[in-house]
């Protein structure tokens, strides 16, 4: 009995010595431009194990009241290398959390990502979704990235090539669509452009049509004088008046140390900047924006819960090519289809009641539900 207390007091004392936990919270408004004002439709909470994110629970803000909606743990290796997410989604009708969809980090020798592999879970089941490959060149950098979908089996669909210069900075993504057989010459590519400290100032969009290239989008990235990210802004390219227009842009309130405390999103519309929606963060956070965050996308279903038909919203202000996906509860697939406009309506029809999901595989992957009244 005194050893077992004592190997519990040794327990709770390692914890206590070498774990840290603390909690940050996110929370997302949006702009009502009706009333004039922010309004909170959303919160994360992340839980860190010595700044190591290990779960993090998305709420959404109903009626003054916060519910449930999605919770995904984080698993680790001995080298602190993610090696799974693992998402639950809340079940409105049981009142429990759900096992949803599993995002799988394989390394290879060279401790390298070498595959992820993303799984839906249905029943307990999991069922292969989608799954990213990459290849090296020698010296360790990404070579190419290959996007996969299953189907019974499984087939490209996207495929990313990288090319750096002699300091091996990257300079030019290229990106080109599976067709039949082969990789599709109609490819898109962006151009990489730094400043004298070595920080994305710009990315170039341009697509390929045959034997010359032509500009689609602009990405423009501000620092501030200690170096900080203070705005990101994307513009889109008309050709018939020759002039980038702006579209979107993020800007960023920094602390002393470059954490991000708040950021503010907008869209041009009618020659001038529209709040769409802003995220506050917690004093404790710790969080520094990478290329991930800055190139963050937004997804929205309403109304939700729907009866008749609903209106899907995501960024694709480049019309590239997403391939979606609608599945019931039991993972069985009501709806597959490809878009290049960047919203989607979902009619009923003959669809019963109920809880459904749905992903979008592009140059981004998206997944969210749905319900049905």
């Amino acid at each position: 009995m005194k050893l077992f207390y004592l190997n519990i007091l040794l327990s709770v004392l390692s914890l206590n010595l070498f774990s840290q936990i603390h909690t940050d919270t996110i929370f997302s408004c949006e702009w009502n431009e009706i009333n004039h004002k922010w309004e909170t439709f959303d919160r994360i909470i992340t839980k860190y194990n010595n700044d190591i994110k290990i779960s993090e629970l998305v709420q959404l803000k109903e009626r003054n009241t916060w519910n449930n909606y999605y919770l995904t743990v984080f698993n680790y290796n001995l080298n602190n290398q993610i090696t799974e997410e693992f998402e639950q989604y809340w079940d409105e009708y049981d009142n429990k959390w759900v096992d949803n969809y599993k995002l799988t980090y394989i390394f290879n020798y060279n401790g390298k990502l070498d595959t992820l592999v993303h799984k839906n879970i249905f029943n307990k089941n999991s069922i292969d979704a989608s799954r990213e490959i990459m290849i090296y060149h020698s010296n360790g950098k990404v070579k190419e990235k290959i996007v996969q979908q299953y189907y019974n089996s499984w087939k490209n669909f996207i495929r990313y090539q990288y090319c750096y210069n002699m300091d091996n900075v990257l300079l030019e993504e290229k990106m080109s669509y599976w067709n039949v057989d082969d990789w599709d010459n109609s490819y898109y590519k962006w151009i990489y452009k730094y400043n004298t400290n070595g920080q994305l100032i710009e990315k170039i969009k341009k697509q390929n049509y045959g034997s010359y290239f032509i500009d689609n989008s602009k990405d423009e990235y501000n620092y501030d004088e200690n170096g900080y990210l203070n705005e990101y802004s994307l513009k889109i390219w008309i050709p018939w008046n020759n002039i980038w227009e702006n579209s979107n842009k993020i800007q960023y309130t920094n602390d002393a140390n470059g954490n991000v405390l708040k950021t503010l999103n907008q869209n041009w519309e009618n020659n001038k900047w529209k709040n769409n929606f802003q995220s506050k963060y917690s004093t404790n956070s710790n969080f520094i924006p990478d290329k991930n965050f800055i190139n963050g996308k937004t997804f929205t279903i309403y109304p939700n819960p729907f009866k008749n038909s609903a209106k899907i919203e995501f960024e694709n202000p480049n019309r590239e090519l997403y391939l979606v996906r609608i599945m019931d509860k039991d993972g069985k697939l009501v709806n597959l289809c490809k878009t290049y406009e960047d919203f989607i309506i979902i009619e009923r029809n003959d669809l019963k009641r109920g809880i459904y999901f749905i992903e979008l595989q592009g140059s981004s992957f998206y997944s969210g539900k749905f319900i049905i009244e």
